[in-house]
């Protein structure tokens, strides 16, 4: 599972260039240093998905005590292929609800804020805050480390996840415009989806029935 995650990362960022891309130049930084800029504002952003993956980890370690792993693959998986077969304009409603509308301006404005500040925690906080931002291919990535059902191992998964993004995210500035603008659509986001969501479904479809109940013991 830890292979997928970093090839959704690496076809993912793509996607994320018409977003985070730009937003990432806004990081302050002197010419001369741009790597160790990009570098702490990419292990910001990567820190951020590590301790999304942590929480998530856990709700699905207690999922797990109740619901076996085969069964929550093959959920997520028809649910991952519904939400991105539903049609542009329901996706749009989600997109613009008054939580997540009020959630990502705060976001922004906090980005905002920090653009115009130097210093290596500005710059490692600013990428925190963008791991934040609402993004569909974080979604689908935190969506395996769910089902994963393990703290460690849902840290992991946004770990490699977080690495797979960094060879687009890091060299933005200098190949961003050499990127078929076919690669940065939202087809790319799309067919994330499918591939992920019909692969939740084989790999669940392959799993043993069991539950991750614990087991009480008799008393003699």
């Amino acid at each position: 599972m830890i292979h997928s995650a970093f090839i959704l990362g690496l076809v993912g960022s793509l996607h994320c260039l018409g977003m985070c891309g730009p937003i990432s130049l806004l990081v302050p930084a002197n010419p001369r240093r741009y790597l160790l800029s990009r570098a702490i504002y990419n292990s910001g952003r990567i820190t951020t998905y590590v301790l999304l993956g942590l929480f998530i980890g856990v709700l699905g370690q207690q999922t797990g005590f109740y619901l076996s792993q085969k069964y929550l693959f093959i959920a997520l998986g028809v649910l991952i292929l519904t939400f991105t077969l539903l049609p542009i304009k329901f996706k749009s409603k989600i997109d613009q609800s008054y939580f997540i509308t009020r959630f990502t301006a705060s976001l922004r404005r906090g980005i905002s804020q920090l653009s115009s500040k130097g210093g290596k925690s500005k710059q490692f906080l600013f990428g925190m805050l963008n791991g934040l931002l609402p993004c569909g291919m974080v979604y689908a990535a935190l969506s395996g480390a769910f089902v994963l059902g393990s703290l460690k191992e849902g840290a992991l998964y946004m770990l490699f996840f977080g690495i797979g993004t960094l060879p687009v995210m890091m060299s933005f500035g200098f190949i961003g415009k050499w990127i078929p603008s076919g690669l940065k659509s939202q087809k790319v986001f799309i067919y994330a989806y499918l591939i992920l969501g019909v692969f939740f479904i084989y790999k669940g479809m392959h799993l043993p029935t069991m539950h991750g109940e614990m087991t009480l013991c008799k008393a003699p």
